[in-house]
């Protein structure tokens, strides 16, 4: 069975190669939470010609300078397939001051919070108070710079023209990044998979593939870095801000950058050992403790290819 999922990552491998090397010209899908705690898909505004996002930043008067023009856009061309948000690349964790600047702003634009930052090195964003017209079909920014040049540049996609001018210089603070340095399989991706992912992703587990191997991951690396910018793992979509919860299976934003980092160059191997092939699972039949406190029997029962299911009674206590 081994033999098998190997090769099923190798021809993922093979398919994917145009995913993996176009990833720094391409941005991806990406989800973000706002600072209010709502999720937001750009996949979900497909049906739109363009999400405008204005960089923000609490300290940055150049933001909000730019705002009552943007918020202006934003009363123009709502209604015409352009949807308006903000993003806060700053990384402060700080989402509370954001609530509050919001407050101040009094204007109805969401700020997505890019905690880990991964979206807005991603979108190549430079400085607080620009422009970008990202589109959500292609996943590709189209414009960048001032508010006051980004009309034009909306105007030219709603009538479906190319932008002629794509990128404007613009003079507010400069947002930076730490320069991240490719991650090691070994010593940082690995224990990753192996204490987050792996108990779902094996052989007999619930998820789709396996992550018992180096071959196999980095296979299925192009799907794993898009389900981290989309949010869709870990699973149950927690919200770290909000208390805390048992085996809720958050990763730190550092994980996040390694991880996404570690995909994007090509999710290379290091050393001779590969720990995610060393990793043993429990054979008991029940994985969380020895025995539940409660277990519900359920009736076996056929379901039809077709046409509706009768309600039948659930369970039984064992």
């Amino acid at each position: 069975m081994k033999n098998v999922n190997l090769l099923k990552a190798a021809i993922v491998a093979l398919l994917l190669i145009p995913a993996i090397s176009s990833a720094a010209d391409r941005v991806g899908d990406f989800s973000l939470l706002d600072q209010d705690g709502y999720h937001h898909s750009m996949s979900w505004y497909d049906d739109h010609k363009m999400i405008a996002l204005l960089v923000q930043a609490n300290d940055s008067q150049a933001a909000a300078d730019a705002l009552p023009a943007f918020d202006a856009l934003k009363a123009k061309y709502d209604g015409q397939g352009v949807e308006f948000m903000m993003i806060n690349p700053m990384g402060k964790h700080n989402r509370s001051a954001v609530q509050a600047k919001a407050a101040v702003y009094a204007v109805d634009i969401p700020i997505l919070m890019d905690d880990a930052r991964v979206i807005s090195e991603a979108l190549g964003i430079e400085r607080a108070g620009e422009v970008l017209l990202y589109n959500p079909r292609s996943f590709m920014v189209e414009y960048r710079g001032s508010v006051a040049a980004s009309e034009k540049a909306i105007q030219e996609i709603l009538a479906g023209e190319d932008v002629s001018v794509a990128s404007v210089a613009t003079s507010g603070p400069v947002i930076s990044y730490a320069a991240t340095a490719v991650p090691s399989y070994i010593a940082d991706i690995a224990p990753i998979l192996a204490d987050n992912c792996a108990t779902c992703h094996r052989e007999g587990g619930i998820a789709p593939f396996a992550m018992d191997s180096h071959t196999m991951v980095q296979g299925w690396s192009p799907m794993i870095r898009e389900v981290l910018m989309t949010k869709r793992m870990p699973p149950g979509q927690i919200d770290g801000h909000i208390g805390e919860f048992i085996n809720d299976r958050l990763i730190t934003d550092e994980e996040v950058r390694n991880v996404i980092a570690w995909a994007d160059a090509g999710a290379p191997k290091d050393g001779d050992t590969d720990p995610l092939t060393e990793l043993t699972w429990s054979t008991s039949k029940w994985s969380l403790s020895d025995k539940p406190d409660l277990v519900l029997k359920v009736p076996s029962q056929q379901v039809p290819a077709t046409g509706v299911l009768a309600v039948q009674r659930c369970c039984g206590e064992d």
